[in-house]
């Protein structure tokens, strides 16, 4: 996610609720962090990612982790680059 307030406030949402948070701020970075051996339960994908949009991150992470629930979180309402990715059953 590429807005810092909104960042803070879903990881500290997620921390309270007792789980672990990794944030990688571009699409690059996560798909670094999976080659390095992260294995995130959950992505919470922004669509506005900087450098690499979220929805060319998508199906990175999908080829490298096929069952991973990736749940896009976006302030764009474009159906275009919206409704490909919400075919996935693991996406919503």
């Amino acid at each position: 996610m590429d807005d810092a307030v909104i960042v803070e406030i879903i990881r500290y949402t997620l921390q309270s609720a007792g789980m672990t948070v990794e944030v990688a701020g571009t699409g690059a970075l996560a798909l670094k962090r999976l080659e390095e051996g992260l294995r995130p339960d959950v992505v919470i994908l922004d669509l506005g990612l900087p450098e690499m949009t979220g929805d060319r991150v998508h199906p990175l992470l999908r080829k490298r982790l096929p069952d991973l629930p990736i749940i896009i979180s976006s302030g764009y309402g474009d159906r275009e680059r919206l409704d490909p990715l919400l075919r996935d059953p693991r996406t919503a």
